[in-house]
């Protein structure tokens, strides 16, 4: 006779319920996870966006022809469909850019040939148009004609300026073409399209490592130079950049800005509470 499969103890049972219960209880109390699949999300916003999942309804709709779409993203995707070309007529005989007015092309050209005709009275700054001059010469002055409609703040240029009332109104019309993502500014659509495309066109000239934008490569610098410019009011320390120095200062007071979203714990950098992340999702999957 074959061995009979022995009947699970009552202590095994009780074990498992007990865990069940517990994943139970776990999805119940926390207001992130999602009641559909049990899937547990960092925060609530994320979570919302998982949903979309799970419905059938399509609320973003096509203005230009009858497709609807479960996400702004994959609406913003569709668009790129519809949009019509700038024809770039301008080609630079030196290089394979191309340009959509000879304007454009004039300005391009300096970089090649080192023209910078627009000095600076006060510094001997030179610039490449006039209009870059004439912000510069603010730094001098402290002028800052262009005032947000929204809060105190005011800017040297017009462009900056509308870059951040894009912030009160949520507005962001640069849509990246391959993921659909959008953005405030033309300049964080190329930096954010760099992720794609892994290009990082700012080479560091003391070591071999390059970066995707200009402010990293300026603050990479800093640590062949030496240069720490950013210096603590309440000690001796100073760093490479503002946001170390930011991240010093929470040392002094105290403050914790990052919480997390399932057990409210706080944390004064956002790495470490990325790693604390870790904890939830690590538990979430013994279940």
């Amino acid at each position: 006779q074959g061995d009979r499969p022995t009947e699970p103890s009552e202590e095994s049972q009780s074990l498992t319920r007990g865990r069940d219960d517990a994943s139970e209880d776990s999805v119940r109390t926390n207001k992130n996870t999602c009641l559909e699949c049990g899937k547990t999300f960092a925060c609530r916003s994320s979570l919302k966006r998982h949903h979309v999942v799970h419905s059938s309804v399509r609320s973003f709709k096509c203005t230009q022809c009858d497709k609807s779409y479960k996400s702004q993203k994959d609406l913003n995707r569709h668009f790129l469909t519809h949009s019509k070309p700038i024809v770039m007529s301008f080609a630079c005989s030196l290089c394979e850019k191309r340009f959509s007015s000879r304007t454009l092309l004039t300005i391009h050209l300096r970089r090649h040939s080192g023209e910078r005709p627009f000095v600076c009275s006060y510094c001997d700054k030179r610039f490449l148009t006039n209009s870059v001059l004439k912000s510069h010469v603010r730094i001098h002055t402290g002028e800052r004609p262009y005032g947000c409609t929204f809060c105190d703040k005011k800017f040297t240029q017009v462009y900056p300026r509308t870059v951040h009332l894009r912030m009160h109104t949520k507005e962001k019309p640069y849509l990246c073409s391959t993921c659909g993502l959008s953005f405030c500014s033309s300049g964080a659509l190329l930096v954010h399209s760099r992720t794609h495309t892994r290009e990082r066109p700012h080479q560091c000239e003391s070591c071999e490592k390059s970066f995707a934008t200009a402010v990293q490569l300026k603050v990479h610098r800093r640590f062949h130079t030496g240069e720490r410019p950013y210096s603590c009011s309440q000690c001796n320390k100073s760093f490479h950049s503002s946001s170390g120095l930011k991240k010093h200062t929470r040392t002094h007071t105290g403050e914790k800005p990052y919480q997390c979203l399932t057990c409210h714990k706080t944390f004064s950098q956002k790495s470490n509470m990325k790693i604390h992340l870790k904890v939830h999702k690590n538990f979430y999957n013994t279940f």
